[in-house]
């Protein structure tokens, strides 16, 4: 049986989370890089949208939300569970996974697009991703069309001149604020991953922390929040748990 697929590329939001969370499984699967055949064909025929990542199951059937990817390879997989069993702290990863992968899109668009240093990677990496093998210039053309795409979302997600000061600011408090959790904990609810960890991973991965800008003025002075990133994106050698603390413990920061 063909394992599983994981269409992507490595600068995508939301294919940090569902990436960081294979390996975390262990669960088998190929990284590929989605083509333009993929992204602007095959993947809207299968799913219905042109987004990644795209997940393709052994049994042919392919996912696009990370979300509901990941709640279906949580009851294939209940090895090392991401999923807290108490209520409380069910709650507490569900309410994080909406932090992560709603608030931050406005910092990962801002810290990407208003800043010209991060363009030569997502040119390099998109380019070779979308046509490998086609001349340069054409590479380059396509990728400047995507790139037109991508920042025409960023006024109707927030980020205007007005407003820049203000998203920095929060994101500076908030990166201080995880910082200083990470310096207790190896993890956003303990000693174990879950799902919140996933989630806020997809900004922290694919833009903040690889992205030259805000890798090295946000990221690399904070070297908790690094190894935190470190670590989900290449999980240690560890024995299986399951997503749970004794009682319904919430970590105090």
């Amino acid at each position: 049986m063909n394992p599983y697929q994981l269409h992507a590329w490595h600068l995508s939001y939301f294919a940090g989370k569902v990436r960081c969370y294979l390996r975390y499984k262990r669960i088998p699967f190929e990284d590929r890089e989605v083509n333009a055949y993929v992204l602007l064909w095959l993947g809207r025929r299968k799913t219905g949208v042109v987004a990644m990542p795209l997940l393709r199951t052994p049994e042919g059937q392919w996912m696009q939300d990370s979300s509901e990817t990941i709640e279906f390879l949580e009851r294939r997989f209940p090895e090392r569970p991401v999923m807290p069993t108490s209520p409380r702290r069910r709650f507490v990863a569900y309410w994080l996974e909406a932090w992560g992968d709603e608030w931050w899109i406005p910092i990962a668009m801002q810290t990407r697009w208003c800043h010209e240093e991060n363009y030569p990677l997502f040119e390099h990496d998109a380019g070779n991703a979308l046509l490998p093998g086609f001349p340069a210039p054409l590479r380059r053309y396509a990728v400047a069309r995507v790139a037109r795409r991508l920042r025409s979302y960023l006024r109707p997600v927030g980020v205007r001149v007005e407003q820049y000061e203000l998203l920095m600011r929060w994101t500076d408090r908030m990166l201080d604020l995880l910082e200083t959790h990470f310096s207790q904990h190896r993890y956003l609810m303990g000693d174990r991953p879950t799902l919140a960890d996933f989630s806020l991973v997809a900004t922290m991965y694919g833009h903040l922390g690889r992205d030259p800008w805000p890798a090295r003025e946000l990221i690399a002075p904070r070297r908790n929040l690094r190894a935190w990133i470190d670590r989900m994106a290449n999980p240690p050698d560890e024995p299986a748990l399951d997503a749970e603390s004794p009682g319904d413990d919430i970590p105090a920061t």
